[in-house]
């Protein structure tokens, strides 16, 4: 199944602003009439959870999508968690920020990114933009400002733009 989703700004007051445990396909930046795909589609964070949680099993395709602003205290959920199959393109993922581990980006499933911005992401102990555990794909994209700085004092941190345990390339 295919959805068009219209440009604009979308976030909401659970955990996450989106769940997916079934396998779709989103066009994002559509404008109010569904006739031109020319902007973005915008998932919002609010600085308060996570952006999209995508669960093992589901295979997932995201095109013209912006991830920000998303937050978790707790939990390895910042802009993205990924534990299913996940393709990206035309996105940016920023501003995002997890007290552990990918602020950008939490992948244990598969992750592709084509033609991606990941910029301005803070994980405070492992991969600021991205973390990866399962496999990572990158093409066409730019992975840069983004830092895996302490929150608070204690041990060092690694990976301001991508830490990996995976396999990636």
């Amino acid at each position: 199944d295919a959805v068009m989703v219209a440009e604009g700004t979308y976030d909401d007051s659970g955990d996450q602003v989106v769940y997916l445990s079934k396998s779709l396909i989103f066009y994002g930046g559509w404008d109010p009439t569904f006739t031109t795909q020319s902007g973005y589609s915008t998932i919002n964070g609010n600085g308060l959870r996570s952006g999209i949680i995508v669960e093992a099993g589901a295979t997932v395709r995201m095109q013209r999508f912006v991830v920000t602003k998303s937050w978790s205290e707790s939990k390895q959920r910042g802009g993205i968690y990924n534990s299913g199959t996940l393709a990206l393109s035309e996105c940016e993922i920023s501003y995002n920020t997890v007290r552990s581990w990918g602020g950008g980006v939490y992948n244990k499933g598969e992750l592709t990114l084509t033609d991606c911005k990941v910029t301005n992401n803070n994980g405070s102990t492992f991969g600021g933009a991205i973390y990866n555990s399962g496999s990572l794909v990158v093409t066409h994209s730019v992975i840069a400002k983004n830092g895996a700085d302490r929150l608070s004092s204690g041990s060092e941190s690694y990976g301001g733009g991508i830490y990996n345990t995976g396999t990636a390339s």
